[in-house]
């Protein structure tokens, strides 16, 4: 039903009415700028406090029917992180994504279901695995491989089952 807001004394409720872009939110994030980021099943937005902006929703063509729209646009983001280096991470249906100072760039194209940066800096994501016939990879981007417009990740694991969540602990174990 969107998202609520609390003043500190009152909560809001903001909908599509007022701009959201997708009443079904998954995550929220505040950078270190205090932005807010949405991702929802229909898009990755923003939030300033006033005004929302879309910084990433599919568009389908004007003849496409609801079905299709609902099915089709970018939908499911299942996670929003902020690197050190102040990037945003998206994963979700259409894949991992990165929101920096060189725009979009898309990493992956399987369902990228967590994002996780680590203490050196690496990106962990569980994802559908590629060609996987149902089953899920743990992987890892590499800082070093991160530079650039496309990386291709370790493969640390995979097998049928689904990974909801990666962290590490104090000696650096994920």
């Amino acid at each position: 039903g969107g998202i609520s807001v609390f003043d500190g004394k009152n909560y809001r409720n903001l909908t599509t009415a007022d701009g959201l872009p997708d009443n079904d939110t998954n995550a929220i994030l505040e950078d270190r700028t205090g932005k807010i980021w949405i991702a929802s099943r229909g898009a990755l937005s923003t939030f300033d406090g006033k005004t929302f902006t879309v910084i990433y929703k599919k568009a389908l063509p004007q003849s496409a029917s609801e079905v299709e729209k609902n099915s089709n646009s970018f939908y499911n983001v299942r996670n929003i992180i902020e690197d050190r280096e102040g990037n945003i991470w998206f994963g979700g249906k259409d894949g991992l994504w990165r929101y920096g100072n060189d725009g979009l760039t898309q990493f992956a194209n399987e369902f990228t279901g967590y994002v996780f940066e680590d203490s050196k800096g690496n990106i962990w994501t569980s994802s559908d695995a590629v060609n996987g016939a149902g089953e899920w990879r743990l992987s890892r981007f590499t800082t070093e491989s991160l530079n650039g417009k496309t990386a291709t990740p370790d493969s640390i694991l995979q097998r049928r089952d689904m990974f909801f969540g990666i962290t590490e602990d104090t000696e650096g174990n994920i």
